[in-house]
């Protein structure tokens, strides 16, 4: 499952320099993963896909195992959140792809990713 990569969108509409108050985590963790376009994990799978011009601040996970699994939570300033659950399950198919979600102008809101190893 090495080749696996998980894209979880989150998207703002405020204008200036709200990247710097975009907070990703992961819900049973006690430290964020990024604050701004800074990574705070220690594990370098982790990347955060910054595009200024769309608003987007995407949490970009490689190599995905099972360990991934998990609610992984997008917070806008305090104020707006998205929140992803992450499933990954075993299957004897082949399966590496991208996995994409992706929702705008949230105050709250869930989505379900599940992933194939």
């Amino acid at each position: 499952m090495k080749n696996n990569i998980v894209n979880l969108r989150c998207y703002s509409n405020w204008t200036g320099n709200y990247f710097k108050y975009i907070v990703w985590r992961k819900t049973a963790e006690p430290d964020p993963i990024s604050v701004g376009n800074m990574i705070y994990a220690p594990d370098t799978r982790y990347k955060v896909a910054f595009g200024p011009e769309r608003r987007e601040f995407n949490l970009v996970i490689r190599a995905v195992t099972q360990n991934d699994a998990g609610v992984y939570e997008c917070q806008v300033h305090q104020t707006a959140f998205l929140k992803y659950v992450l499933e990954v399950r075993h299957s004897k198919h082949e399966d590496s792809g991208e996995y994409v979600c992706r929702n705008s102008e949230i105050l709250m809101a869930s989505k379900k990713v599940i992933v194939l190893n």
